[in-house]
């Protein structure tokens, strides 16, 4: 039982380095949907791995992410777009596919485009930010190390048992 949970918790932490370094080499960041403004496409707890890109690439029916002028991310579908001659700039209208009016125009630089979307695992991440998880969390780690850690009967206690 005690290897079985060992070579779980390897497994667990083998696999958070390996998506870590699939997504800094490939410039990616992820993304937690926590409206349902963009469903059914995108449900509440999706997790959107996004690429920056010039926001002037954006295209009408094209689902960006921008930063808004109160640093809040909005994650919605292009309705329209006005690129400032020249530059990577854009001035981009969004609205989200579940809503009925759009959002307010948001100028900017750098819009991100998503290139995968991973359904319900947000709702794990977005849990585990909570206190109550926290603590079980950390008590079963805690159980791991005191499992895995734990002092074995080895030769020398054998021997001094002779």
């Amino acid at each position: 039982m005690r290897r079985l949970l060992l070579d779980l918790a390897a497994a667990v932490g083998l696999v958070c380095l390996l998506v870590t370094a699939v997504a800094l080499v490939g410039g990616l960041r992820p993304m937690v949907v926590m409206s349902g403004s963009m469903a059914p496409g995108m449900d509440v707890g999706t997790v959107v791995l996004v690429r920056d890109q010039p926001a002037a690439r954006a295209r009408v029916g094209q689902v960006v992410a921008l930063r808004r002028p109160d640093r809040s991310w909005v994650m919605h579908r292009v309705v329209r777009t006005t690129v400032a001659a020249g530059t990577p700039v854009a001035t981009l209208w969004l609205r989200g596919d579940a809503n009925a009016a759009g959002d307010l125009p948001v100028t900017a630089a750098v819009a991100a485009v998503p290139v995968l979307s991973l359904p319900q695992v947000g709702r794990v991440l977005t849990t585990l930010r909570e206190g109550w998880a926290l603590f079980w969390l950390g008590t079963g780690a805690g159980v791991v190390l005191a499992v895995g850690c734990g002092r074995r009967p080895g030769r020398l206690d054998r021997e001094r048992a002779v």
